[in-house]
């Protein structure tokens, strides 16, 4: 649950007491990082916040999950999530159903934000694999209604998962496909066969 930065780079030298970096690509890396890391994460700070809590209704402290840093400063130099309330973070607290869900959450957050004009699509495997069925129902809830035009390609092997999935979005008059790889795989060898 922690993202560790690069250490910084900038030396101090001991004779002259000038702050300067150890090498151009060096500094031009870490300079890279930080640029683009702290912004990213006050942008999905917020999405993130909800779609944990949206996923998490059975959660006991019914609340959504922080970003932290771990030190508890304002600069991150490496984070942790916790809920509001407590100092620890969940890796310790949460079932492995729980942190499934909070591992969708936060890349729901990261598509919300930084999706661009292009390819519009998200891959998921198996994501209900330890969740329960009260997280289930909430994930399914959330694409559906937060990501209506992005194109999802989730595999699982629980057909009662697949077959809600498709319930819901017929239900709603959304596109939906299931697809057996099985059955796939078989008509693909076949038609190499034939030809």
């Amino acid at each position: 649950t922690r993202v560790r930065l690069p250490s910084s780079p900038l030396k101090r030298n001991k004779s002259n007491g000038i702050v300067c970096c150890e090498s151009d690509l060096q500094c031009r890396y870490f300079y890279e990082c930080w640029t683009s890391f702290n912004p990213a994460l006050s942008y999905i700070e917020i999405p993130f916040y909800i779609y944990s809590a949206r996923i998490l209704q059975s959660y006991q402290g019914g609340q959504g999950i922080l970003i932290r840093d771990k030190n508890g400063k304002e600069e991150l130099n490496s984070i942790r999530f916790t809920t509001p309330n407590e100092e620890h973070d969940i890796l310790y607290t949460m079932s492995s159903g729980q942190l499934s869900g909070i591992l969708l959450a936060f890349s729901l957050a990261l598509h919300k934000i930084f999706i661009n004009a292009g390819l519009n699509i998200m891959l998921i495997d198996d994501p209900v694999q330890c969740m329960d069925d009260l997280n289930i129902v909430s994930f399914v809830e959330l694409i559906r209604t937060e990501f209506p035009n992005v194109q999802f390609l989730i595999s699982t092997h629980e057909n009662s998962f697949a077959g809600y999935i498709g319930y819901k979005y017929k239900k709603y008059n959304l596109p939906v496909q299931r697809c057996n790889l099985k059955e796939i795989s078989t008509l693909w060898h076949e038609q190499i066969r034939s030809h």
